[in-house]
């Protein structure tokens, strides 16, 4: 889907650099943190960046997830806008070691049951641990 269409079923205006901070979420294969985006996009200002990300977890384009050290993370959203549920939540491994974050899409939520009166709008799982190749040279 093209990063227009994206932005505008999230009732986004398609600016110039809401196109190019979409496409760039785009094409990552995981979660990236804001400074990754800085340093990625020299073309586009911190507050730019730091506004943009706002407006698009605002509107359901963008996910917003716990990171390492209080960073927090970023990542496209592709569900289908308009739906009481998020078809797009998935839980996420972070290594401790080395800070790199891993999608886990496979993995399915535990179901959680709420007090009388809560209503559940978005639920973050970061599975934190031993990235494999953290692990590895842990055990030499």
């Amino acid at each position: 889907m093209s990063p227009e269409l994206l932005l505008e079923q999230h009732g986004i205006r398609p600016t110039a650099n809401r196109i190019l901070l979409t496409r760039h979420l785009s094409g990552l294969s995981g979660p990236t943190t804001q400074k990754e985006l800085e340093i990625s996009l020299l073309t586009l200002d911190k507050s730019v960046i730091s506004r943009t990300l706002s407006l698009m977890v605002r509107r359901g384009l963008v996910h917003q997830i716990p990171g390492p050290q209080g960073n927090h993370l970023y990542e496209l959203c592709f569900a289908a806008h308009g739906h009481d549920e998020d078809d797009d939540e998935h839980a996420h491994f972070c290594c401790t070691e080395c800070g790199r974050t891993l999608c886990l899409h496979d993995m399915e939520f535990p179901v959680i049951t709420l007090p009388a009166g809560y209503q559940l709008q978005h639920a973050h799982y970061v599975i934190t641990g031993l990235c494999p190749q953290c692990a590895s040279k842990k055990r030499h």
